[in-house]
């Protein structure tokens, strides 16, 4: 099992503290992530690290409006 990070957002600008999510893939993370998901409509980040204050840095995936957004390198 792997370690990820996910963060359920109002938006894509907000911040908020990232809860840790055990799955063997990111698919799996990805799915565990939406099944968490409180809210209709808001953006869900997933990453593999966060910083000291718990955020998420470079999130490798965000889910909004209906799909799956890979992100790629560092440019986020």
């Amino acid at each position: 099992m792997d370690t990820y990070y996910f963060s359920e957002l109002q938006n894509r600008n907000s911040f908020k503290e990232a809860e840790t999510i055990s799955a063997a893939s990111l698919p799996d993370a990805q799915r565990i992530a939406l099944s968490k998901q409180m809210f209709e409509g808001t953006v869900i980040e997933i990453g593999d690290n966060v910083n000291n204050d718990g955020f998420i840095l470079n999130p490798t995936c965000i889910y909004e409006n209906g799909r799956w957004d890979y992100v790629e390198g560092d440019n986020q």
